[in-house]
C-alpha cells in the first residue's frame, strides 16, 4: 500500500489534512508529497444537535467548536457556542440586567442558525483576545 511508505504521518487530530514531504523519492514516489486524512470521532451528543447529519455534525465539532489551550474540544453543541458567543457580545453592557437582557436577545438571533456573523470578524476577535469568543 502507498500509504505505507509515509512512517510518521499523523492526524493532528482536527480533521486537516497532515503533509509529510517524503526524505528520500524513490521510483514509486517520485519525489511526490503523501496526504493522510485525520478523522475525528464526532460524539452522539453533537451528530443528535443535528438531527443526525454527520457531516453538519463534523464541521461544526471540528471547525467551529471551542478548543482549550491543549487543543480539547470543550463545546459540543451550536447551543454551547451561541451562548458562549452571546453571553462575550452582551459583556460590554453596564449593568447585570442589561447583560442578560442582551445576552438573551443576541442567543435568540444566534440560536437555529437565524444569523450567522462573517468569519472574519470571528477570527480576527480570536486572534486579539484569545479565543474569547
Amino acid at each position: 500500500m502507498a500509504s505505507d511508505e509515509f512512517e510518521g504521518t499523523h492526524s493532528n487530530g482536527n480533521g486537516d489534512l497532515t503533509i509529510v514531504q517524503l526524505d528520500e523519492p524513490n521510483e514509486s514516489t517520485d519525489k511526490s508529497v503523501g496526504y493522510k486524512e485525520g478523522i475525528m470521532e464526532i460524539p452522539e451528543e453533537t451528530i443528535n444537535a443535528f438531527d443526525g447529519d454527520e457531516l453538519r455534525a463534523r464541521v461544526f465539532y471540528e471547525k467551529y467548536a471551542l478548543r482549550d489551550l491543549s487543543g480539547r474540544i470543550v463545546e459540543r453543541t451550536p447551543d454551547q457556542m451561541w451562548l458562549r458567543v452571546a453571553r462575550e457580545i452582551a459583556s460590554s453592557e453596564k449593568t447585570q440586567k442589561l447583560k442578560q437582557e442582551w445576552e438573551d436577545n443576541f442567543y435568540w438571533l444566534l440560536s437555529d442558525f437565524r444569523f450567522i456573523p462573517g468569519g472574519g470578524s470571528y477570527s480576527e476577535q480570536v486572534k486579539r483576545e484569545g479565543q474569547r469568543f
